[in-house]
């Protein structure tokens, strides 16, 4: 089994790109497998309301990349990190590949009809009851007679 995570940051949002990018910064460090991915994801949802349109509105986006930069720097609660450098995070920001690759999940949920996040899928094929907090009974529900066809 296999789960693939495709970013889809929703366009009324100013910093959702930022975020779903540094997600892909963070597969992109993480030589081990140690879950970077998933911990700036949890981390930076939590913070959400720092990085809010209205929050930021007198922010540069040098400044946001570098406040963000801080959180995944960071041990322990409130921080990501430390997974990275603030200076690591920062190029990893310009980086024109993860720039690319957030576009290109960007433009595969459009493609597979996404509208809103989290969408879930089975194969490409919607799951419309999924749930976010749905445990691995829930989805063993879903999957199981799947695989007996």
């Amino acid at each position: 089994m296999q789960i693939t995570v495709h970013t889809f940051p929703l366009p009324y949002h100013n910093n959702a790109f930022r975020a779903a990018q540094a997600g892909h910064f963070a597969r992109h460090v993480d030589f081990h497998g140690s879950g970077f991915f998933f911990e700036w994801m949890s981390t930076i949802f939590r913070a959400q309301e720092t990085f809010g349109n209205s929050a930021i509105a007198n922010m540069t986006e040098p400044e946001v990349i570098r406040a963000m930069a801080k959180i995944a720097a960071a041990p322990g609660p409130g921080g990501a990190g430390p997974w990275t450098t603030v200076e690591e995070f920062t190029a990893g920001m310009s980086d024109s590949a993860l720039n690319g690759a957030t576009r290109a999940s960007w433009k595969y949920g459009c493609s597979r009809g996404v509208s809103g996040t989290p969408t879930f899928m089975i194969n490409g094929v919607l799951v419309t009851q999924a749930q976010a907090d749905w445990t691995v009974a829930d989805w063993r529900n879903v999957i199981d007679p799947l695989l007996e066809l």
